[in-house]
Parts: structure tokens; C-alpha cells; sequence
């Protein structure tokens, strides 16, 4: 069970998210003039962010548990940013039609400029998010911290008996 303060922290931070995501989306009821009020619902926005440390969680390599206090802010921004766009888009393909009122014939198909924004959002979250993953995974193999077992630190670094004998020499060869 983790910590009340902890708990505390972890909502503040995630309701941060959530203002930092509509901020970067433009999602307020002054700028959407074709919708009534916002275009995502704090739920939908919450929810995006728990799928988001979701992924990070499940993606390897293996770090441990991690809550979005432990996740960078712009990985967080843009993974719920790629979600959000792919579920307008989804919602936009599902409304495609085309009206057409006498001889004139519109076709809303916003929906394919939505899902080219959301694969290039979701191609730099993934491309972000493992290479991050793979520095702390790193970081916790060198640290020796009790992060989750990795042989990164048995096949890119020497020995430890080569260390310890290059560590004793080393007063050796100073004057």
C-alpha cells in the first residue's frame, strides 16, 4: 500500500496532466465554437493518462512499477495527446457522411488529418518512451539499487574483478 502523501501527490499530479493536456489541445469552451463547451471530458482525459502509464508500465524494458510522478511530463503530454487524437478520429470515422442540401454536397473527413496527427503523436511517444526506458533501466543496472535484475550491466561493463584491480592500481600510478 503506498503512503497517503504519496496517493496525495500522485492525484495532484495527474489532475496537472490533465490541465497540461487540455492547455496543449486548445480544449476549452471559448475556443471550440462548433462544440458546446469542451471536446474531451476530465474522465476521458484522466483516463487516456491511466492507459498512458499503463503502457509505459507494460512496454520493456523492465523497471518496475511506475506512477506519473515517475514519468517525465512530456511523455505523458504526448502519449495522452496520441490516445485523444485517435479516439476523435475513431469518433470521426464512425460520423463520416456526406450532406448534401439541392446541388451542393459536403463531406466532412476531418478524421484523416486526425489520425495522421495522432500516428505521428503516438510515433514520437513510443520512439520517447522506450528510449527513455531503456536509460532508466540502465541507470538502475549500474546503480545497483534493487531495480529489476538486468543483464545490461553484465554485458556492457567489465568485470567486477577487472574493476576492483583497475581501482587498486590506480594510487599506483600517480607520482
Amino acid at each position: 500500500m503506498l503512503p497517503t502523501a504519496t496517493i496525495e501527490a500522485e492525484f495532484l499530479q495527474r489532475r496537472d496532466v490533465e490541465r497540461r493536456v487540455r492547455e496543449y489541445m486548445r480544449d476549452y469552451a471559448e475556443l471550440n465554437t462548433l462544440f458546446d463547451g469542451r471536446e474531451h471530458s476530465s474522465v476521458m482525459i484522466l483516463h487516456v493518462i491511466d492507459l498512458v502509464i499503463e503502457e509505459v508500465n507494460m512496454w520493456p524494458p523492465p523497471v518496475g512499477l511506475l506512477l506519473a510522478l515517475a514519468i517525465p511530463l512530456p511523455l505523458l503530454i504526448d502519449g495522452a495527446v496520441a490516445r485523444l487524437l485517435e479516439s476523435v478520429s475513431i469518433l470521426d470515422i464512425r460520423n463520416d457522411m456526406e450532406f448534401t442540401v439541392d446541388d451542393l454536397t459536403v463531406r466532412l473527413d476531418q478524421y484523416q488529418v486526425n489520425l495522421q496527427l495522432a500516428a505521428r503523436k503516438r510515433q514520437d511517444f513510443l520512439i520517447a518512451m522506450k528510449t527513455w526506458k531503456t536509460a532508466l533501466n540502465a541507470q538502475q543496472a549500474v546503480d545497483e539499487i534493487g531495480g529489476i535484475y538486468s543483464d545490461w550491466v553484465w554485458v556492457n561493463l567489465p568485470s567486477r574483478r577487472y574493476l576492483a584491480s583497475t581501482i587498486n592500481s590506480i594510487p599506483s600510478l600517480l607520482p
